[in-house]
């Protein structure tokens, strides 16, 4: 793994990198992708990803490290750029990390939120097992290669993509079921737009299990309480960053990037989501 300068630090270490200028931009030039905004390095160069490209992300780190700020920029950007026929989304938010969200037309299911609710969860993704086989018989009885071909084949969307967020993976993750359910899903999912956005802040390998690790290629790790979870999350020097939104990239071919993630208030979220109210 390549090494990175931790000890980069920020001059301010409460600066922030509004998100509402780079959200603005996404908007105002509409495009195929499915952009997810991810900070600012020392060079102050903005960095995003594709998660077309990357198909499902892992975003770990202690409270208050900016895990949270990071899934809402990402489902806000993601619901601003695309309209609800090219875009559904799954909530499972045992930890109510999504609250604001609740009302977008983008759901596909109801927000799923009680903790104790692990029969929901499973069959949830269940379906999403059944959704994504149903389009694997789709592609090969058309002879194309994705979704994305059969979506331009057809001239308009007919399967849109669909991306389940995770606020925290450790609530569910004690059910063995769910994790093998989790796993199918980051294994074949990446031909037929089905996504993951797995966080955590439960930072053990009874969460972050070795299967579910290994098939997520792109991940943010933000700060962890010591050493024992860096070499876990295979991230050396986390331990060492700032919180509030400091973070390390990890994507495919070796990237790694020193961030200070994008940040964006509950009140600017509320204000931009009146138009689904």
């Amino acid at each position: 793994m390549p090494n990175i300068d931790i000890n980069i630090k920020r001059n301010d270490p409460n600066a922030r990198v509004p998100l509402e200028p780079f959200l603005d931009e996404l908007i105002k030039s509409p495009s195929d992708k499915f952009i997810i905004p991810l900070g600012r390095d020392k060079d102050n160069k903005l960095h995003s990803i594709d998660l077309k490209e990357c198909h499902h992300i892992l975003s770990a780190g202690m409270a208050l490290s900016g895990v949270g700020m990071f899934n809402r920029v990402a489902l806000l950007s993601l619901i601003k750029q695309k309209d609800p026929k090219d875009l559904r989304i799954i909530l499972i938010d045992p930890i109510r990390k999504f609250q604001n969200f609740y009302d977008i037309p983008h759901l596909l299911y109801p927000p799923i939120y009680y903790k104790d609710r692990q029969d929901t969860v499973l069959n949830t993704l269940k379906w999403s097992i059944a959704e994504m086989e149903r389009r694997y018989e789709i592609l090969a009885e058309n002879n194309v290669h994705d979704m994305y071909s059969y979506n331009e084949k057809c001239n308009q969307t007919v399967l849109p993509n669909i991306i389940i967020f995770i606020s925290e993976l450790g609530e569910i993750i004690p059910n063995e079921e769910i994790e093998m359910v989790l796993v199918k899903i980051l294994q074949m999912a990446k031909l037929i737009g089905i996504h993951l956005i797995i966080s955590t802040q439960w930072i053990t390998n009874k969460v972050i299990t070795n299967l579910i690790k290994n098939n997520i290629s792109s991940k943010l790790i933000f700060q962890v309480p010591s050493q024992n979870e860096a070499d876990l999350l295979e991230a050396p020097g986390a331990e060492k960053l700032i919180g509030q939104g400091d973070m390390i990239f990890y994507g495919s071919s070796d990237q790694v990037l020193k961030l200070q993630g994008f940040h964006i208030s509950d009140e600017k979220i509320e204000e931009l989501l009146k138009i689904y109210k």
